[in-house]
C-alpha cells in the first residue's frame, strides 16, 4: 500500500509538502514530483482542494474523499490544521492507495505518521465531516 501525508511537516518546516513514512521510526522523506503524478489529485486539489468546503476552516473537521482514477482506488482524509502552520488556508490530508472509512484512515495517520499525528491531537479532535 501507498501512503502519504499532505501538509505541514513540523512547526520548524513551515510549507505544506507531500511526505511518505520513513523506517525505522518517523523521518519524513519529501515524496517528490514522481510521486504526485501517482496520485488521481494535481497539487492545487492536495493543498487545500480535499479540506472540507468550510469559509470558517474549522480545524478537525474532516472531509473523505474516495476516488477510482487509472492508477486504481485512492482516498483521502483531509482537514483545516494550523498546528504546524497558523496561516490561513492550513491544511492536512492523509493519503492512502485503496478505499477505506473515516475510522481506518485515522488508524493509518496513527500508524504511519505518528509524530505529525501527536502534534496534530495535541489541537484537535479529528470529526467525521
Amino acid at each position: 500500500m501507498r501512503i502519504y501525508y499532505f501538509g505541514c511537516e513540523s512547526k520548524e518546516r513551515i510549507g505544506h509538502f507531500l511526505h511518505m513514512p520513513w523506517q525505522p521510526g518517523y523521518q519524513s522523506m519529501g515524496a517528490g514530483r514522481e510521486r504526485r503524478e501517482e496520485l488521481p489529485w494535481d497539487d492545487g486539489m492536495l493543498d487545500s482542494g480535499l479540506a472540507p468546503n468550510d469559509p470558517r476552516q474549522r480545524q478537525g473537521i474532516c472531509r473523505l474523499t474516495t476516488v477510482l482514477a487509472d492508477a486504481g482506488t485512492w482516498t483521502a482524509l483531509a482537514f483545516w490544521d494550523r498546528s504546524g502552520d497558523s496561516r490561513g488556508n492550513s491544511n492536512s490530508a492523509i493519503i492512502a492507495e485503496g478505499e477505506y472509512s473515516h475510522d481506518e484512515m485515522v488508524a493509518l495517520f496513527q500508524e504511519h505518521f505518528p509524530v505529525v499525528w501527536e502534534r496534530v491531537t495535541a489541537e484537535m479532535e479529528l470529526k467525521a465531516l
